[in-house]
């Protein structure tokens, strides 16, 4: 339990009460609050002086506000919930993208092979259409993408460096 009042006093007022020490022994053996408690057993009292119609008032005014904030949570859970969906569903999407583009890059080089007895050597217009197309960020690393590949395929390695220029 906090000690002192409430960050937020709506609706309520600083009083000050004296306690007799057999009251204070009480409370502290019993580990309770003096504010809390007095305001319980305030409630008790006008409970009992309430008739049971008001009483039944005012606890369907009490469920209402707990049903209000209970809706309200519903919503905003609702929300993440979406939120999560469509972002699981967009990145399951990129995925799917980004291994379509993989695959489509590993056969275009795979089928490029053929071009090794034709042209003889690497030239760099096919290199620039690897940077700009496939994604590489650099000669070098487009050159060991196809090197990999095509080791792969199963021309031999000494091929493939003689025609992609690399020692």
């Amino acid at each position: 339990m906090g000690r002192g009042r409430p960050a937020k006093l709506q609706g309520r007022q600083a009083t000050c009460i004296s306690l007799e020490d057999r009251h204070r022994a009480y409370l502290k053996k019993h580990n309770l609050e003096a504010s809390s408690h007095y305001r319980d057993y305030i409630d008790t009292l006008i409970q009992t002086d309430e008739s049971p119609i008001v009483q039944l008032e005012n606890e369907i005014i009490e469920l209402d506000k707990n049903i209000e904030e209970l809706q309200t949570e519903r919503a905003q859970k609702f929300q993440q919930l979406q939120k999560l969906k469509t972002d699981q569903e967009e990145h399951t999407v990129k995925q799917k993208e980004e291994e379509e583009f993989e695959t489509k890059k590993r056969i275009y080089i795979a089928n490029y092979k053929e071009n090794i007895r034709k042209e003889g050597k690497c030239r760099k217009m096919w290199l620039d259409h690897l940077l700009t197309a496939y994604k590489f960020e650099t000669y070098a690393d487009a050159k060991s993408y196809v090197r990999d590949i095509w080791i792969e395929e199963g021309i031999p390695e000494k091929n493939v460096k003689a025609f992609l220029g690399i020692n």
